[in-house]
């Protein structure tokens, strides 16, 4: 059985997923869950500090996430980074409906959590595609990663929003198609046609 904080956090992050953080008021996640607003707030400050948790608690989700992906050994190289590219997807590609407010502040410390997070994974994946002969020995690793955080902080980008509505639905496809293909050698280019 779940705590009461935890039944809340999770009552939280699925309306303000569905609805978005201007939509959802306290007395609706208590009305859903049929606890007292009391019980809310006692949990609780305000709804800011219940969407921070929440969103930082999803956020740390995400993560754990690909980690686990970019660490699974049985997985191809090639599986990984399209598997990869399709969660980031999936999870940073919100319609509008799910679009969610933030301030500045929240807005830093998820980002400082995912350069923190992702930087090793992806400095770990690349370095296997070197070593496997998929990309090139000369990418300037470092280099990459940062292109590929802005790229995914493109979705930071309005200080009003964690979530943009506006990201381009090729932007993924744009970071596999050209970017990432630019540093496949030949035996990457062949994987990532198959």
């Amino acid at each position: 059985m779940y705590s009461m904080k935890e039944r809340i956090l999770k009552t939280a992050e699925k309306l303000f997923l569905e609805k978005g953080y201007s939509l959802v008021r306290m007395d609706d996640i208590a009305d859903y869950m049929g606890i007292s607003k009391k019980t809310l707030y006692n949990n609780f400050r305000n709804k800011q500090e219940l969407y921070t948790v929440t969103l930082l608690r999803y956020t740390e989700t995400i993560l754990k996430d690909i980690e686990e992906m970019l660490k699974d050994k049985a997985l191809p190289y090639m599986e990984k980074v399209n598997r990869f590219l399709l969660y980031t997807k999936e999870k940073l590609h919100f319609t509008p409906k799910t679009h969610l407010k933030i301030t500045t502040e929240i807005n830093n410390q998820v980002l400082t959590k995912i350069r923190e997070k992702l930087f090793p994974y992806l400095e770990d994946l690349l370095n296997q595609g070197i070593r496997l002969g998929i990309l090139r020995p000369e990418i300037p690793i470092k280099t990459t990663i940062y292109v590929l955080l802005a790229l995914f902080e493109t979705h930071f980008e309005d200080q009003k929003s964690f979530f943009r509505k506006d990201v381009p639905e090729d932007l993924v496809d744009f970071v596999k198609e050209v970017f990432f293909q630019g540093m496949l050698t030949e035996k990457g280019i062949r994987e990532m046609q198959n």
